[in-house]
């Protein structure tokens, strides 16, 4: 990983983003956000994956309980739930771009604000950073931006992207703890591809259970915090 501070040439716009700045380009979308709902002790959030078509669940993994609710809302919806509903915190994270695929394998962009994709497009124009991340990411094709907006305290899960990820931090402070592909496969027990929690670690980083998942020990300093 590469931590880079002050970074505002890569997204100069969103100097200038808020709430209010997001639904005024946002809160015309057809199309709703995807919203994370926690209780509000808890604030733990991660995706859910039930019923894929390209797997076969065996009933062990039907049982597994979601540990945070997914919604579909407008984000001005997201916005009032956010401020008014004190029992539980809910966590937005929705694209701003992306390249959705279609039965037969043809790629169709999609923002649901063209005036934020604008601001996108932009960021890449400008400077050397874009062309020369790409270039040395031998061409790879930029094919979704997503936004996220969540309270202090939001935790998310111990996974691991299947993509190369750009993260600019907007607003406030955000702390990652990351670990090296091969030691993280080995002693953060993912769960199978057949299960609910797919890409997730079974190991619980806020009290690991070294009984239950004893190759944990091995990450004792062995993590990179940013």
């Amino acid at each position: 990983p590469i931590v880079m501070t002050n970074a505002w040439e890569l997204l100069p716009a969103a100097r200038h983003w808020s709430l209010d700045h997001l639904q005024e380009h946002l809160g015309a979308s057809q199309r709703p956000c995807h919203v994370l709902r926690s209780e509000s002790r808890r604030r733990k959030y991660t995706y859910y994956f039930r019923g894929l078509a390209d797997r076969e669940m065996p009933p062990e993994a039907l049982a597994a309980l979601p540990c945070s609710e997914q919604l579909s809302l407008r984000f001005g919806d997201f916005l009032r739930l956010a401020r008014d509903d004190a029992a539980n915190s809910y966590y937005l994270q929705t694209s701003l771009f992306t390249l959705d695929q279609d039965q037969l394998g043809n790629r169709k962009a999609f923002a649901p604000s063209p005036s934020l994709k604008a601001e996108l497009d932009e960021a890449m124009q400008q400077g050397s950073f874009w062309p020369e991340l790409r270039a040395a990411l031998r061409g790879s094709e930029w094919f979704r931006s997503q936004l996220f907006v969540g309270p202090a305290g939001t935790l998310g899960c111990a996974h691991f992207d299947q993509y190369d990820n750009v993260f600019l931090q907007v607003r406030g402070t955000k702390r990652m703890l990351i670990f090296d592909p091969r030691s993280g496969a080995r002693s953060l027990y993912p769960f199978p591809v057949h299960h609910p929690y797919d890409q997730r670690a079974r190991v619980d980083l806020e009290a690991p259970d070294e009984n239950a998942f004893p190759r944990v020990r091995a990450l004792r300093m062995a993590g990179a915090e940013a």
